[in-house]
């Protein structure tokens, strides 16, 4: 009997421009014991890319949840942006709240937000099912230099961080990103995160600053330390 493949992560992306959600799964051939994805939001996603199918979901309830969802994953991403990394990828632009509408697969939807993203283009949350554990992030820069960054909080400190490792180097190369970039929040253990640097450098991560996305001014974050690795 041919093993059915086994989702070991998810990953739910909204476009900054048009608020599109879309979800991708990543998932292996091999043995049970993988819990399923939840149903419930931020995990509402009803556009589901992946090599068996492509389709819509546009039944009223179905409407609702993914406006629901978009609004959680770009409102979390952007909370854990420090002010410089505003000051890269975000810009302030006064736009009237019911002003700017944007036609998804879903609805009509009002982009009720101030923030316009000019550097970067899309929100994202991943969900590791085999730890329990999700990162938030983005993708910034344009065109050839679009690097996938992720922001590891301090819960994931002492955590096994392969299964999510891997499921974010294949998500770099399906968003057509030059690099990964983790972000390490700088309040945690200062023991786990040595120990975390350490274990990162070995896979091929190195210290990383903002000039590649800031004209070329070497400078880094006071709340996240970076790592990088080309994929």
């Amino acid at each position: 009997m041919e093993a059915r493949p086994a989702i070991l992560a998810s990953c739910y992306t909204v476009n900054s421009s048009t608020a599109l959600l879309k979800g991708f799964h990543y998932s292996t051939t091999g043995a049970g014991g993988i819990p399923s994805p939840p149903r419930s939001p931020p995990l509402a996603a009803t556009y589901i890319e992946n090599e068996k199918s492509a389709s819509y979901n546009t039944n009223e309830s179905a409407t609702g949840r993914t406006g629901g969802a978009a609004d959680i994953i770009t409102e979390e991403c952007e909370r854990l942006f420090c002010d410089k990394l505003r000051d890269i990828f975000l810009v302030e632009r006064k736009v009237p709240v019911q002003a700017s509408r944007v036609v998804t697969p879903y609805k009509s939807t009002s982009i009720n937000k101030h923030q316009v993203s000019m550097n970067m283009s899309e929100w994202l949350e991943v969900w590791d099912y085999t730890t329990g554990l999700n990162f938030r992030g983005f993708v910034g820069g344009q065109g050839k230099g679009k690097s996938l960054f992720v922001f590891f909080g301090e819960e994931v400190v002492g955590q096994d961080l392969k299964p999510g490792l891997m499921a974010l180097i294949e998500l770099t190369e399906i968003l057509s990103c030059l690099q990964l970039v983790v972000c390490l929040d700088r309040s945690s253990d200062p023991t786990g995160m040595k120990t975390l640097m350490r274990d990162l450098g070995w896979v091929g991560f190195e210290l990383a600053t903002l000039a590649p996305w800031n004209g070329g001014v070497e400078e880094t974050s006071r709340q996240w330390v970076m790592l990088a690795m080309e994929t």
